[in-house]
């Protein structure tokens, strides 16, 4: 009888530690800077290393109304909602297309830029998280992977 209590409590706890689901949305909630940049084998690329590397990854920040913007300098940044989807581990953005500029006008002329529900027109962005903790996010880019630390 023994054995089998313990082997019911041992199933119960296995079945309560592993069966958790991570919520992963509010672990990106907050500000994360761009910390470096590295190769698909996880080293570190350096800056000039005969070949002059442009190094421009934005800032980011999720908030918890599902709002973002990836800030690339003071005066330029992009903006719109974020969901992230867990069965493909990526951030879906919505980025926020200004309909009456050119580029706006170009981008839905195109069908690269849709109207949504609020309407707004908004285009796909989405991106590859391969590792997200409470401290460090790394997201798949072109050929490189990104690292980025989140702000306390």
């Amino acid at each position: 009888m023994w054995k089998f209590y313990s082997l019911l409590l041992m199933t119960v706890f296995s079945l309560q530690c592993f069966g958790q689901k991570v919520d992963y949305s509010s672990k990106l909630i907050g500000s994360w800077s761009y910390v470096e940049s590295r190769d698909e084998q996880g080293k570190k690329i350096e800056p000039d290393n005969g070949i002059r590397i442009l190094m421009n990854e934005p800032n980011l920040f999720y908030s918890n109304d599902f709002n973002y913007k990836k800030i690339f300098t003071p005066e330029n940044s992009d903006t719109g909602k974020w969901k992230f989807n867990s069965k493909t581990m990526t951030i879906e953005h919505d980025l926020f297309i200004d309909s009456t500029d050119f580029i706006g006008k170009d981008l839905i002329k195109q069908g690269l830029a849709k109207k949504q529900k609020d309407g707004k027109y908004y285009q796909k962005d989405d991106s590859k998280v391969l590792k997200l903790t409470d401290k460090e996010m790394i997201i798949q880019g072109t050929g490189i992977q990104v690292v980025y630390k989140k702000e306390k």
